[in-house]
């Protein structure tokens, strides 16, 4: 397992490589754990990343659900993936929150939502992490995980100062005919005339019926 400082609020994000050439059995390979109050080294496995044998990318919070799987991308077995794995921290009890983000290149904008997730599960302990455990569940498969690196924000776990910002969308083009008068000032007058409301816009008047 890799030791960090413990994290009490907020998120905490492992960026890591991974390359799964060949997988035959569903496991786990990677999670969250906090080091234990007492000596029982009963550890709370939290966030498990895992392969299933169709070499898809699962995730569950804790033993006491099923993992969830994104089924409509297959990870390539020739790719290697740039994979981010976040604990959060939410307030109350038994409701933290996973996710995991999935990239084949660095990203230059921040996602707008994870490859899988978030997923929480009120039967399952929060924790405060402290520990990412990678561990081999399969010795016939080949799976590397590899350049990890811990921090509380995503741009440090990836190594870059920050994300650009998203791109402005692109304003609609005005329908053919309309003239746009938004920002042009309008000088308007009301007067009574032979007992009718004129009105001059512009300079130009205006009475029931149209323009004078």
């Amino acid at each position: 397992h890799l030791a960090f400082k413990q994290v009490t609020e907020g998120c905490v994000y492992s960026a890591f490589l991974l390359y799964a050439y060949e997988n035959y059995k569903t496991g786990w390979f990677m999670s969250y754990r906090e080091e234990p109050a007492s000596d029982t080294k009963n550890f709370s496995y939290i966030g498990r990343v895992s392969l299933d044998d169709e070499n898809q990318l699962g995730l569950r919070y804790f033993r006491t659900a099923p993992a969830e799987y994104n089924t409509d991308e297959m990870l390539s077995p020739t790719q290697v993936y740039l994979c981010v794995l976040k604990y959060e921290i939410k307030p109350g009890a038994n409701n933290d929150e996973v996710s995991i983000y999935v990239f084949d290149k660095m990203p230059k904008t921040m996602p707008s939502e994870p490859f899988i997730g978030p997923i929480k599960d009120a039967g399952a302990p929060d924790i405060k992490p402290s520990q990412l455990v990678v561990t081999s569940y399969d010795s016939d498969g080949h799976l590397s995980v590899g350049a990890i690196r811990i921090a509380t924000t995503m741009e440090e776990a990836l190594g870059i100062e920050a994300f650009e910002p998203e791109p402005e969308p692109e304003p609609e083009p005005e329908p053919e005919g309309i003239q746009d008068v938004r920002n042009e000032r309008q000088e308007i007058r009301k007067t009574i005339e032979e007992g009718r409301l004129v009105i001059e816009v512009n300079g130009k008047r205006y009475g029931v019926g149209g323009e004078l």
